[in-house]
Order: C-alpha cells, then sequence, then structure tokens
C-alpha cells in the first residue's frame, strides 16, 4: 500500500492507496505542533507502507520529519513530488512551472480526470487559490488571495487594540452588517469572498463562452460552502487523489512526465 501525505500550511492530511482508491482520509491541525512529534502520535498505530508519497508546502522541517519517521519504519522509500510542466492532459500555464505550489498542481491533476469541461479549482485554507483550465487541459492561470486566518493575524499585527480572535469563526450571512467588532471583520471579509466567487463564476462563464465546472477543496472549504449560490462540486480530497495519480505515474512511467 502506497501512503499519501498532504502537508499543507496548516493542517497535515494522509491517506493509503490502495487497489485504485484513496482509502479513509484523514487529517489533523499541525500549527504549533513540533513535526516529528506529531508523526510519533498519529501514525503510530499506521501500518507499514510500501512507500510513501509526499505533497509538503509546510517547509523543511516537515520534510525532516517525514524522512525520519520513514528511515525508523525500515527505511520506506519516500518521494516527495514536484510541481511539472506537464501531466495527465493538463499543462501547467505558469511561465516557471516549478512556480506553481504543488498542492495547486496535484489538485488541477485529479480535477481534470473528473471532467472534460473548463473547470475552476478553489483551494480554500491558509490561503484562497484559484486556478482555472480550458476543455483542452490548459492551465490559463490564477489568483491568490488571503485566507481568513492569515486576514485577521494581519489585521491584528496592524491594529494590536482590536479585540480579535481567529479561533471564534462564525461567518453569519453575505451583506449582514455587524454590531461589534470581530462580527464587522468577519462580515466584511465574508462579502468580499463571495462577491469576489460570483463575480468570476460570471465573468468566466462570459469569457469562456461556456459552463465552467467550479471544484471546491481545502480545509476552510466547509464554512464557505454554504454561501455560494451557484453549483460546486466539493472535493474534500483533491490534493491526495492527484497526489495517487503522480505517484501511479511515476512509479509506472507514464510516457506525459515532463
Amino acid at each position: 500500500m502506497i501512503l499519501l501525505v498532504d502537508i499543507g500550511n496548516a493542517r497535515l492530511k494522509w491517506a493509503f492507496y490502495h487497489e485504485g482508491r484513496v482509502n479513509n482520509p484523514q487529517g489533523v491541525l499541525h500549527k504549533g505542533h513540533a513535526p516529528d512529534a506529531l508523526l510519533e502520535e498519529k501514525w503510530q498505530a499506521l501500518d507499514v507502507p510500501s512507500s510513501l508519497w509526499v505533497s509538503n508546502v509546510a517547509g523543511l522541517s516537515f520534510q525532516k520529519a517525514i524522512m525520519l519517521w520513514a528511515q525508523k519504519c525500515g527505511h520506506i522509500p519516500i518521494h516527495f513530488a514536484h510541481t511539472l510542466k506537464k501531466q495527465r492532459g493538463v499543462q501547467n500555464g505558469y511561465t516557471r512551472p516549478e512556480q506553481l505550489g504543488i498542492d495547486r498542481w496535484l489538485a488541477l491533476i485529479a480535477a481534470h480526470q473528473t471532467t472534460r469541461a473548463p473547470f475552476c479549482v478553489v483551494d480554500y485554507g491558509s490561503a484562497l487559490t484559484l486556478d482555472l483550465v480550458d476543455r483542452e487541459g490548459q492551465h490559463l492561470g490564477g489568483h491568490i488571495l488571503p485566507g481568513w486566518h492569515i486576514w485577521i493575524r494581519t489585521l491584528k499585527a496592524q491594529f494590536p487594540q482590536l479585540e480579535l480572535e481567529a479561533s471564534k469563526l462564525c461567518f453569519g450571512q453575505v451583506g449582514n452588517l455587524a454590531h461589534n467588532t470581530l462580527q464587522g471583520v468577519e462580515f466584511g471579509y465574508l462579502t468580499c469572498v463571495v462577491g469576489y466567487l460570483h463575480f468570476l463564476f460570471h465573468r468566466l462563464k462570459e469569457d469562456m463562452g461556456c459552463e465552467v465546472q467550479w471544484i471546491l477543496t481545502g480545509g476552510d472549504a466547509p464554512l464557505l460552502l454554504p454561501h455560494l449560490s451557484f453549483p460546486v462540486m466539493f472535493k474534500p480530497h483533491l490534493v491526495l487523489e492527484g497526489l495517487a495519480f503522480y505517484a501511479l505515474d511515476n512509479e509506472i512511467g507514464a510516457p506525459e512526465r515532463t
């Protein structure tokens, strides 16, 4: 069995890939935890995999912790995914392909396997990223916006007198007017993000000349989903699914790998 690992900026997710399926995905917030101690705690009962495939955007400390864990388990083969120019029919649209985050790249690979219509992937976690791909698989580019926790940390850094607590998130309804400071920040942020997505829903449909399939993923996606009034496919484990395709291609040696 292959162990798939998605290390984001705030969350660690993992799942086994076996018999063509991503099985029993799990996850945990890793902010504030030592990576090696967290892996020891959460993975102590895991079956030993045949190989380990990793998407990591959290930096060197997690990379070292993963490598140490694999070594302790009997020198399990470990592979860190990296962004390619082309894979599984998706053509990277960045001028420098390696600058596209590996999590975004894997999400596009997985999404392209579910539809041949133009699609837009929104990954809402520490940041909100958006990527558009046409029906031929050409990545047309994307956007990066601050997620809720980055937004509120920035406000607190600039205005320390404000009483703001990111963990007490309660979005309410789009367009609501607030009666305290925290609500004012929450409702204002929600209205900005939802307004942005609804604007792009109509704009991209017009630009592409057809319906665009919207796909939502990411750790904070469930907070956003109830506020979107257009059709959205919710795929909470899209990066892990893309990582499974990446692992299969690299183990088997698919000709599109570049």
